[in-house]
């Protein structure tokens, strides 16, 4: 959190308390609280126009020792999400500083929250081991997104995912992991897509661009940590 907006935060939080025992707030008071509303929101449009990649390094991305996932749409806009601590069988949720969620399976796209239109809900009818695809594989996936009638539409698709080549190396912040790119094609009577994922010996994806909606396009993503 930026010292300046911890500052405000904590003068709210203080502002607030002196005026915990009175009934109403004057109109002064409120003019304070307006001000300080405009102020935070104001760095917080400032933070979503930082790129990531100019905060980050590998001697920092190091120092953390945890798992960390760097997100980026194809607005430009990026930043960084941790895992969240309890997971689930079928899945893996990030999650960023501002509430944002990205949900993997097997590093394959399953659900996001905060992103303006978000997949509501995804599923795969085989579970990806990356390690023992030595030839096309099929399987089924649907995606499910919320109209504007607040009605949730399931689109399905038949996949096959390939691997393209071995020992690609994906440089990522100073550090190289040596991959496998798989690639992945979707398609249904009305829509197809294709996404990439290199992959390391430990079934991690390092680095992917998938398919997230036909509204926001595809998410690019690096897994960061080693």
């Amino acid at each position: 959190m930026e010292v300046a907006r911890l500052k405000l935060i904590i003068l709210l939080i203080l502002f607030l308390s002196s005026c915990s025992n009175s009934v109403d707030m004057a109109t002064g008071e409120i003019k304070i609280l307006r001000s300080l509303e405009r102020l935070l929101n104001q760095a917080d449009q400032k933070r979503a126009n930082i790129d990531a990649r100019n905060l980050l390094s590998r001697d920092k991305i190091n120092q953390l020792k945890i798992p960390i996932l760097f997100v980026e749409l194809p607005t430009g806009q990026n930043g960084t999400l941790v895992m969240y601590p309890d997971q689930g069988v079928s899945g893996t949720t990030w999650i960023g500083a501002d509430g944002a969620t990205i949900s993997l399976q097997d590093g394959l796209l399953l659900a996001t929250r905060g992103l303006g239109h978000d997949l509501m809900g995804g599923e795969i009818s085989i579970r990806i081991k990356w390690s023992e695809i030595d030839k096309d594989i099929y399987f089924k996936r649907q995606l499910s997104y919320l109209d504007e009638g607040n009605v949730l539409n399931v689109d399905s698709y038949t996949c096959n995912m390939v691997k393209i080549k071995t020992d690609v190396v994906v440089k990522n912040f100073d550090f190289d992991f040596v991959t496998s790119h798989f690639e992945e094609r979707c398609a249904n009577s009305f829509y197809s897509f294709r996404n990439d994922y290199y992959v390391d010996k430990k079934d991690i994806v390092r680095r992917a661009n998938f398919f997230h909606s036909r509204v926001i396009g595809n998410i690019y993503v690096e897994r960061l940590d080693r």
